[in-house]
């Protein structure tokens, strides 16, 4: 019964599309916009590159964060770095400016998103248990990622 009441209430909150919460990272500036009332932001990262989100029912996990692009890394590495995780056939869109890459991995299933600015990666990650995976996967189309221009 907890379980459906939890189900109800998450449908309701990704029903509403006027229920959004952003984040804005000043140290790279970008942004992210995560459905209100599913997430409880953690406290920014010391150097200020972003922060975690942890599901307020659920084991999800969302992280967003920046970074230069210190060691050249291309498309194809970015991808192949969340590749490594996945136990099957993952989803992957590589382009010049986007990595995107989904699979299941050994806990669960990841979904991540990095932009390519010049020489700031801009990415978010969700995590969840793969017992989660209809739920979750409904929330990533209402997350938001805006890289700094």
């Amino acid at each position: 019964m907890r379980t459906m009441l939890v189900t109800v209430a998450t449908l309701c909150v990704l029903a509403s599309p006027t229920l959004a919460a952003d984040y804005t990272n000043s140290r790279f500036g970008y942004s992210i916009t995560y459905p209100d009332g599913l997430f409880a932001p953690q406290p920014e990262a010391e150097n200020g590159d972003g922060r975690h989100f942890t599901a307020l029912h659920g084991g999800a996990d969302l992280a967003v964060w920046g970074g230069y692009n210190a060691l050249s890394e291309t498309p194809n590495d970015i991808a192949g770095e969340t590749m490594a995780q996945c136990t099957g056939t993952p989803y992957k869109l590589v382009k010049p400016t986007v990595v995107v890459v989904s699979c299941a991995t050994k806990d669960g299933v990841v979904y991540r998103k990095t932009y390519i600015r010049g020489d700031v990666l801009t990415s978010f990650e969700l995590t969840y248990p793969a017992s989660e995976k209809a739920r979750w996967d409904a929330v990533i189309g209402k997350l938001t990622l805006a890289p700094a221009q």
